[in-house]
């Protein structure tokens, strides 16, 4: 390979590197949800739902409510604590459903900056 290839090879690389730093800025800007926000969001759902847990389930204290509700929402569902009014489980239901919703959509916010992040240092390795 001649110095002329090389010059080129390395301006085709800058130009690269320039398109991914680019396309990563376009990225975060446009379809990224700020983490703090949506952390944010499942925490007072949390907060709130627990409340209302702990005002239909009357020997629940909050905290109580709290860990039902965590358990609920990461799928792990241990069954130490069940709900007894049952006149109250589809309201329920939907309070647990969309608190998934939620956490899925944290996972998933930081999934995407960590695999954007990590696509950003070996693209970078590759580039020098």
């Amino acid at each position: 390979m001649g110095p002329d290839h090389k010059k080129l090879a390395s301006m085709d690389v800058e130009l690269g590197a320039n398109e991914q730093n680019e396309l990563n800025k376009k990225l975060s800007r446009e379809n990224s949800f700020p983490i703090p926000i949506a952390l944010s969001m499942l925490v007072l759902w949390i907060g709130v739902s627990a409340g209302l847990f702990c005002l239909w389930e009357t020997e629940w204290g909050y905290l109580t409510s709290v860990y039902f509700f965590f358990v609920s929402i990461s799928t792990v569902g241990l069954g130490d604590i069940v709900p007894g009014n049952k006149d109250m489980m589809l309201v329920n239901f939907v309070l647990i459903l969309i608190g998934l919703a939620l956490l899925s959509m944290c996972i998933n916010l930081i999934q995407v900056i960590i695999s954007l992040l990590t696509f950003s240092e070996e693209f970078s390795k590759i580039s020098h």
